[in-house]
């Protein structure tokens, strides 16, 4: 009743809103009857639902995906309508006979989940528990289902430690608590992320998990591994800023020979390190100091910065070319558009580099095809000397087979 569907058309597909309608079961098996959901608990499905708004596109869903039928009649009610709600699916093997294939669980950990009338996050649970060979108690399914299922490093951490030493840690030292189903599970403390991001510090700075997981002063242990892995970014960081340096360095003789120019007042500054660009980003309060110095090291642009000759020290603009020479952008200070006379010296350093660089391709494309041209001239005379070389080795044959005839017929001649 009260539904108040409307498809809406975008040209390609469907697009469907206002699905959701108020369902009443009391004649819904008359209805169903000869229809292939005929078989399917739609009315006791519908019995805990009734005068409750409900997407009717279940009943699409339920006439698809007949396995929903043996997750419905294995107990698993709750499951089932998550699963309704498209809440689950990659924990489901579609093609399965029975529910523990279907599940994906063995017997026991089924009766579980019958007995909890479980949902697809205490599902995950039970399965990340049993990935590393642990069992869980109900409280502890209902925790982690609630706070830790959807962390994909759960079957590792179970590895290192039981599921009830974890859960009570969380409430002893994090303030996390038992909860019923009826609370949200979305609902989750601030802390427990901190708690995860703790784990991932640990891991990337290859500490032991095991000896450092259940820190007594967690707080001030979270703030000492996260100041550690900070620095060990910042040491990997420039690192690789100090590689890329090098091959800037390596690159910068040719480029300077393609974007070439000054002018009475103006010059190009070219940038050499992570530093030059992060000063001149400060200067101009522009981006320049963010993703430009890798960018420009890998070769996928060219940044140069313009600069009067009487204050070389001073940024005047910034410039950033493509590879084919043509401006990307050039701003000035706070990224507002560039004065006329810098404007005029970069547009005529970037027709001088279009035209190099074009002379340059026209010049390697040349040289490819003559490679091209000589490979092929080359195997086209060794395919004629080996015709050449066959056709003596045949009249050498037939030259010798001539004797071998005579002396044949001269052995027959003597037989008779």
């Amino acid at each position: 009743r009260w539904s108040t569907y409307r498809p809406v058309y975008n040209g390609y597909n469907v697009k469907e809103r206002h699905r959701e309608v108020v369902i009443y079961p009391k004649n819904i098996t008359k209805l169903l009857k000869g229809t292939a959901l005929e078989y399917m608990p739609i009315r006791q499905m519908l019995s805990d639902h009734k005068g409750v708004e409900t997407d009717f596109y279940i009943f699409t869903k339920l006439a698809q995906k007949k396995y929903l039928e043996q997750i419905w009649k294995a107990g698993l009610k709750r499951l089932t309508w998550n699963l309704l709600k498209n809440n689950g699916f990659h924990l489901i093997n579609k093609t399965a006979r029975n529910p523990c294939e279907c599940l994906g669980i063995t017997k026991t950990e089924l009766r579980q989940a019958v007995r909890m009338d479980v949902t697809s996050t205490q599902l995950l649970a039970i399965k990340h528990a049993a990935a590393a060979g642990r069992s869980m108690t109900d409280d502890e399914v209902r925790f982690f289902g609630r706070y830790l299922s959807n962390n994909d490093k759960l079957p590792m951490i179970f590895e290192l430690t039981t599921p009830h030493k974890l859960m009570r840690y969380c409430i002893e030292n994090l303030g996390m608590e038992l909860i019923s189903d009826e609370l949200n599970i979305y609902s989750r403390p601030a802390i427990l992320g901190d708690y995860l991001d703790f784990l991932d510090d640990l891991e990337y700075l290859h500490m032991d998990l095991k000896d450092n997981m259940y820190p007594k002063n967690f707080q001030a242990m979270h703030q000492h591994i996260a100041t550690e892995r900070k620095n060990a970014e910042d040491r990997e960081k420039q690192k690789r800023f100090k590689k890329l340096g090098k091959e800037l360095r390596k690159k910068l003789p040719e480029l300077k020979k393609i974007f070439r120019g000054e002018t009475e007042d103006l010059m190009l500054i070219w940038p050499t390190c992570k530093e030059d660009f992060n000063a001149e980003g400060v200067m101009q309060h522009n981006c320049v100091g963010g993703s430009y110095f890798e960018r420009m090291a890998m070769g996928s642009c060219v940044v140069v910065f313009c600069r009067r000759k009487s204050d070389p020290d001073k940024s005047y603009t910034t410039v950033e070319f493509d590879m084919n020479g043509k401006v990307r952008q050039h701003r000035a200070y706070a990224n507002k558009n560039a004065p006329e006379d810098a404007k005029i010296f970069i547009d005529t350093i970037s027709k001088n580099a279009q035209t190099l660089i074009l002379e340059r391709k026209y010049e390697e494309e040349k040289k490819r095809q003559e490679k091209i041209t000589r490979e092929r001239i080359k195997r086209m005379k060794a395919e004629m000397d080996a015709e050449r070389i066959l056709a003596m080795s045949a009249d050498r044959a037939d030259d010798e087979m001539i004797p071998m005839q005579e002396e044949e017929c001269r052995l027959l001649a003597a037989a008779i």
